[in-house]
C-alpha cells in the first residue's frame, strides 16, 4: 500500500497561495494546477473530487488541492519531511497541531477548511502507466487517498490499512464504475516512497 505523510502547517498554506474564492469554491474543492508538463481538465477533476467529499462528509467543508510536478513535490517533501525525494501525495490537515498546540492560520480564516492535498502529476502518470489505468484514475486515487487522511483514515497498522484500502477502492468504483478492479497499490519497498 502506498506510503504517504501527514504534515502540519502552522504558519499558513505553503502549498497554495491563497486567493479569493469564487462562489463555486466557497464550499468544497479548490484545485490549482501548478505544473505545465501535463494538460489536465480541472473542471471534471474538481467534480469527481467533490463527489468524494460529498460521500465522506455530511457538512460543508473545504479542501484545497495542488497538482505539482516532481521538482515542486521534492521541495515540499524536503521541507516538511526532511526527505530529499519526490512522493506521490501529501496531506496537510488544518487546525490545531498536536505538536505545537497552535491554530493554523487557514483554520482561523476558514473554519470549514480541513486541509490541503498535494499531488505529483509525474508520480501519478508513472503509476497510471505501471498499473494500466488512465491518468484520471491515478490522480483520483491520490486525491481520494489524501481526502481519506484528512478524514482521519490511517494505514500504519494492518487493520487500518485494510479499512483505508477498502474505502479507497469503494470511492474509485463510485467515480469510475463498478467494473474497475480493486486498485489500491501495494506498499513499496522500505526507503522508497
Amino acid at each position: 500500500f502506498l506510503e504517504c505523510w501527514l504534515a502540519y502547517i502552522i504558519t499558513g498554506s505553503f502549498i497554495l497561495k491563497k486567493q479569493v474564492r469564487s462562489e463555486k469554491e466557497q464550499m468544497g474543492i479548490s484545485i490549482t494546477n501548478r505544473q505545465r508538463r501535463v494538460r489536465l481538465k480541472i473542471g471534471p477533476l474538481r467534480k469527481r473530487a467533490e463527489a468524494v467529499l460529498d460521500k465522506l462528509s455530511s457538512s460543508d467543508i473545504i479542501i484545497d488541492i495542488a497538482i505539482v510536478g516532481d521538482k515542486a513535490m521534492r521541495t515540499i517533501n524536503r521541507q516538511f519531511r526532511d526527505i530529499n525525494e519526490t512522493t506521490d501525495v501529501l496531506s496537510f490537515p488544518s487546525g490545531p497541531s498536536p505538536d505545537m498546540g497552535t491554530l493554523d492560520v487557514l483554520a482561523a480564516e476558514e473554519a470549514n477548511h480541513i486541509g490541503d492535498i498535494v499531488v505529483s502529476v509525474d508520480e501519478a502518470r508513472g503509476q497510471a502507466e505501471e498499473d494500466g489505468v488512465s491518468l484520471d484514475i491515478a490522480i483520483d486515487r491520490l486525491i481520494i487517498h489524501g481526502c481519506l487522511h484528512l478524514h482521519g483514515f490511517e494505514h500504519d497498522l494492518s487493520a487500518e490499512a485494510t479499512k483505508m484500502r477498502r474505502k479507497e477502492n469503494q470511492l474509485l468504483k463510485m467515480l469510475h464504475g463498478p467494473d474497475l478492479p480493486g486498485y489500491a497499490r501495494p506498499k513499496k519497498a522500505q526507503g522508497k516512497n
